[in-house]
């Protein structure tokens, strides 16, 4: 039974939401968390999400604008319940000057940090986002969540590379990886034939690829990644025109996707320049000095 916990300090509604879906005293949270100052600065997505997972949850994100190119409101919101508990991000009322966590049970009863009554979602001003919880590894509460270093991408990256790799070789790229494979799966796209896709159409087929092939079904941006600029694979914000997109995957690793830009074929006069150059320094040839 889920038991509903009172935050004790001005920004202390994550460690209370985490408390309460974790079968954890707000003490243990708090504590999880080190230095952190819960009465200056709260929690956001990604350390729910962290914590979450090394706590053995899967995650299901819903919003209240869907789709990815057609972004369309939902009809109905905020929605019903849809997994066994929530975490919901709200404001509380029109002047609140932050957010705020709340849990929803599996039967819509809402347990807010800041009351000892039960409430719904429709009595906040606004509801951003509904994360649906569920639990696939153990039992929440036998032992506490060890945030920093439950960590490993290896068995969910051997699990999906195969198709990734198929879908990018069919649209035009080359897929690689990098990295240490121990919090996230970096992947590398490159253009790699003349009939190579836009980036933008690459990057939804692997995501569609990922859903189908990653280990809970699922492929989604995270809270604060929804937006146009991040759908778009942040332009103007990495070297060399790359373009990136991060797809988390319901629990676990996620992928953090770079694309490399297609470029004109080059100009007959670039060529020879080019030409010109190697032949002015034709001397490839190295050689390990002798001491």
């Amino acid at each position: 039974m889920t038991v509903s916990i009172k935050q004790q300090h001005a920004r202390g509604c994550g460690p209370a939401v985490l408390a309460m879906v974790c079968n954890q005293t707000y003490e243990d949270v708090v504590q999880s968390f080190g230095e952190h100052d819960f009465e200056k600065k709260g929690l956001y997505w990604p350390d729910l999400v962290h914590y979450l997972e090394a706590a053995g949850f899967a995650l299901r994100m819903k919003s209240k604008v869907e789709g990815w190119s057609n972004r369309t409101e939902r009809e109905c919101w905020p929605l019903p319940p849809f997994a066994p508990i929530h975490i919901a991000e709200v404001k509380v009322a029109e002047s609140s000057p932050v957010i705020h966590w709340v849990v929803m049970l599996h039967e819509g009863t809402v347990l807010d940090p800041l009351s000892s009554e039960p409430r719904m979602l429709a009595d906040f001003h606004e509801v951003y986002h509904i994360a649906g919880l569920y639990y696939v590894e153990g039992h929440p509460g036998l032992k506490k969540p060890d945030v920093p270093t439950r960590r490993d991408s290896h068995g969910v990256y051997e699990q999906l590379i195969g198709p990734l790799r198929e879908k990018a070789k069919e649209l035009g790229y080359a897929l690689g990886a990098h990295g240490s494979l121990v919090r996230d799966i970096d992947l590398i796209a490159c253009p790699w034939t003349s009939q190579a896709v836009d980036a933008v159409t690459l990057a939804k087929a692997l995501m569609k690829v990922a859903a189908a092939h990653g280990p809970c079904g699922i492929a989604f941006f995270g809270a604060h990644e929804t937006g146009a600029y991040f759908r778009a694979g942040c332009p103007g914000g990495k070297a060399h025109q790359r373009l990136c997109w991060t797809f988390h995957l319901g629990g676990g690793p996620y992928i953090d996707l770079s694309v490399m830009p297609r470029l004109p074929h080059l100009p007959t006069d670039e060529i020879a320049r080019m030409r010109e150059v190697m032949e002015s320094d034709a001397d490839w040839v190295f050689q390990k000095k002798s001491p």
